[in-house]
């Protein structure tokens, strides 16, 4: 299972910190925008200083830039006031800028300045709902820029990886079952399909038909059922291949009835078991995995008295 990136989330820092307090522990499950960790940023701090002032200084800049330039229309200051003003307009804006930019990277709204002000600290939140799988957050400790603070799997809309040796026949009914139990059909049609560099499988990846959101990395299999007629799966140790041609012994009602002889075409086997179309076999018949009758089939009478094998 493949979900979306917003399936998890992980609670970073982008400066150096100080953990405060965490809020939450490992195995918690959290809603989006639940507290998580409560940090003390410095360059937060500066940065909502700077912007405190320079918005004040910003306004009284512009209010006295407008009556310089009446003035200035008038000819009572010179261009050369003016020009001074801007200059440090220009230079007050460039440092909101980059406050606000600080604001953004630490994802705190800048309207939040006041708060940060007064606390010191900033609380950092899960920006998804989920469970809390891992929390390094004690108390005290510096964290570097870019440490990990927490992580939180949730669910996303997901798609299922499927590898397998060869395309799968078309008409065929695709159901997920996975490890946790849960059982949900996928799109009979893949999403996209790659080959699998170095060993040649096959990958392609199947969307739910109900489009529930669903928890990263579950593995589980794929039951394939067929739809057109005369698609069965059979034990791959049931089958003998002789001379280009496919053999299953299927057994009798009583168990003294000799196995009967049934040729099959085989689409394709994986691990213990094979695909295949005969217009003989129903669901239900009992095939043979003994492996003297298997041997036995699609060699005649003559062959076999006469000792030749293949």
């Amino acid at each position: 299972m493949v979900a979306r990136a917003d399936g998890r989330a992980h609670i970073d820092v982008p400066h150096r910190s100080t953990v405060v307090e965490a809020r939450v522990r490992v195995g918690d499950r959290v809603e989006a925008g639940a507290a998580m960790v409560e940090v003390a940023v410095p360059e937060l701090l500066a940065a909502a200083a700077v912007l405190s002032g320079a918005e004040d200084q910003i306004g009284t800049h512009r209010r006295r830039k407008d009556r310089l330039e009446d003035l200035q229309g008038q000819g009572l200051v010179g261009a050369a006031d003016v020009f001074e003003l801007e200059r440090s307009l220009g230079a007050l804006s460039a440092e909101r800028r980059l406050a606000l930019a600080t604001f953004k990277a630490v994802g705190v709204d800048p309207r939040q300045r006041g708060e940060v002000l007064r606390r010191g600290t900033v609380v950092l939140r899960s920006p998804i709902a989920g469970v809390v799988s891992h929390l390094d957050a004690t108390p005290g400790a510096v964290i570097e820029p870019g440490g990990r603070l927490a992580t939180v799997l949730g669910r996303a809309p997901a798609r299922v990886e499927v590898v397998h040796g060869e395309p799968l026949p078309v008409g065929l009914e695709l159901e997920f079952v996975g490890s946790d139990g849960s059982r949900f059909a996928l799109h009979p049609e893949p999403v996209a399909t790659a080959i699998e560099p170095g060993l040649g499988r096959t990958i392609a990846w199947y969307e739910p038909e109900d489009g529930e959101p669903r928890a990263d990395g579950l593995r589980g299999r794929v039951v394939v059922q067929a739809q057109a007629e005369g698609l069965l799966e059979v034990p791959r140790g049931a089958l003998r291949l002789h001379e280009g041609r496919a053999f299953v012994a299927r057994r009798g009602l009583s168990s003294d009835a000799a196995p009967e002889q049934v040729e099959v075409q085989v689409l394709r086997s994986s691990g213990a078991s094979a695909l295949i179309r005969s217009r003989d076999l129903k669901v239900g018949d009992t095939v043979s995995l003994d492996v003297t009758t298997v041997l036995r089939l699609g060699r005649d009478a003559e062959e076999l008295a006469g000792g030749h094998a293949h």
